[in-house]
């Protein structure tokens, strides 16, 4: 078995080269590697694609996408898993065991996962590669009845009855729609921008410094200008050959200014997919969670969004409690692992992660 590093300095030469456009299977959609190549925690030998090779053709692949965690004034350069996969018809050789391994060796022990598979984990566990680091706990509320397009994505079996669910969304809905009009849609007391402004970037830079990786103005610009997943042909035919997350009929970033008696509140970016809408990034004010759980839910019904995914662990217990037109809400977590060799020095007693740190902001 052969294994080839791309670094960060590599990537778009390697993206724009004969042996990319030729891949059956691609490592890294063209969205992703030019995204990791401008990234401005990135240095320029970070290594961002571990491939396995056997007899010539690819086999596997691994991503890693490069951060910095924060405790007070001490920072430590490492990396996310942002990926992993093998073909199928080589499981079993030990493909993922020797991408696992040389990646560590690049990234000298330094290296964080979480929205893994089960079998994922297994191996892991098996390998002793990871020590747990903390689990935030989420929610998913569902404020419009969307069938068609969740039952499938759980039970794939049911795709042949997308015609009848979404006849059956469109029934639900009817009714639905007048609970809805119950609450009253009076207008948001936020502001929604199209970029950080100068008193959006002073309220953050004034409340992330307790956060573990603590995003910076100069990432969060990049974060929103690159996003990853696009609805263009191109995207759709880089669907068929990547594994992951790169084709969406919908996807935006957006930021929403939340103020108080003409005083910023609180500074919400939001992640819209297709209907569903996630909160990567929240500051706030202490105190404050009424207002903003009631603006998110304003802002879900004027944009006629169907379902939000949260992990603000602040918010969560005033979504749980308050009076909202939520239908359903169903508790999940989130699981975050830190390679065993870290130094504790780095990890504060308390580890605030926000809903978007590693690479969950892109999808």
């Amino acid at each position: 078995m052969e294994l080839k590093c791309i670094s960060i300095k590599a990537l778009a030469g390697f993206l724009a080269s004969e042996t990319f456009q030729k891949m059956p299977v691609i490592p890294i959609s063209e969205r992703r590697g030019l995204a990791h190549s401008i990234h401005p925690r990135a240095l320029p030998e970070d290594i961002a694609l571990v491939l396995a090779y056997l007899n010539e053709s690819m086999v596997g692949y691994l991503g890693f996408l490069p951060d910095d965690i924060y405790n007070g004034k001490k920072k430590l350069h490492l990396a996310w898993m942002s990926c992993i996969w093998v073909d199928p018809n080589t499981r079993g050789k030990g493909v993922a065991k020797a991408l696992l391994k040389k990646g560590f060796e690049v990234w000298q022990d330094k290296v964080l996962a979480t929205e893994f598979t089960a079998p994922a984990k297994s191996l892991y566990d098996k390998l002793q590669l990871f020590d747990d680091l903390i689990i935030n706990y989420g929610l998913r509320c569902y404020l419009r009845f969307d069938l068609a397009e969740l039952l499938p994505a759980s039970r794939p079996q049911l795709k042949l009855l997308k015609p009848f669910l979404k006849l059956s969304d469109a029934l639900l809905n009817i009714f639905n729609a007048l609970r809805l009009n119950f609450y009253k849609k009076e207008d948001l007391s936020a502001e929604e921008l199209d970029h950080l402004d100068s008193e959006s970037i002073d309220f953050i830079n004034r409340t992330n410094k307790a956060e573990f990786f603590r995003r910076d103005i100069k990432v969060l610009h990049w974060l929103l200008e690159n996003p990853w997943l696009g609805n263009t042909l191109k995207d759709q035919e880089a669907a068929k050959r990547y594994h992951f997350s790169v084709f969406s009929d919908h996807f935006r970033f957006s930021i929403l200014k939340i103020k108080n008696a003409d005083k910023v509140i609180a500074i919400l970016i939001l992640a819209e997919r297709d209907r569903a809408l996630k909160i990567p990034y929240c500051w706030m004010l202490e105190n404050v969670e009424s207002i903003i759980v009631k603006t998110i839910w304003k802002y879900m019904l004027r944009k006629r969004l169907n379902m939000l995914t949260l992990y603000q662990q602040t918010l969560i217990p005033f979504l749980k409690k308050e009076k909202t037109p939520f239908y359903l809400k169903r508790s999940f977590r989130r699981h975050y692992l830190i390679s065993k060799k870290i130094d504790k020095q780095y990890l504060p007693d308390l580890i605030l992660i926000q809903d978007g740190d590693g690479d969950c902001a892109f999808t």
